[in-house]
């Protein structure tokens, strides 16, 4: 018997385009609306993802709020946006903190 093998390369910027994370058993595919990250379900205004970026992208941290070393985007999801800060893995097992809102939104 004869076997063949068909292989499959991708293009590397297909790869790139859509950033992927695991959350535990949860996969969450991004990808860029302006200058955000958000899941790629976060489509419309709607998405507590989007609408809280949009409002406090521009906004200044308070200095004593980052005070002992605090990710300035962990503290802006915590205490400006009202998510939840997680902490996802990439492909590579690389961590990335991201900001985890009520309607299972995500921003990174």
């Amino acid at each position: 018997m004869i076997f063949f093998f068909v292989l499959i390369l991708l293009p590397a910027s297909w790869a790139s385009q859509y950033p992927i994370f695991r959350v535990g058993e949860l996969t969450i595919v991004f990808h860029q609306v302006d200058s955000y990250w958000v899941n790629k379900n976060c489509q419309s205004d709607k998405c507590l993802a989007l609408k809280q970026a949009k409002k406090f992208s521009q906004s200044e941290i308070s200095s004593d709020l980052l005070m002992g070393g605090k990710n300035p985007f962990a503290v802006r999801c915590k205490t400006m946006m009202k998510g939840k800060v997680i902490i996802a893995l990439d492909k590579k097992g690389n961590e990335q903190s991201m900001c985890h809102f009520s309607d299972d939104s995500f921003l990174k």
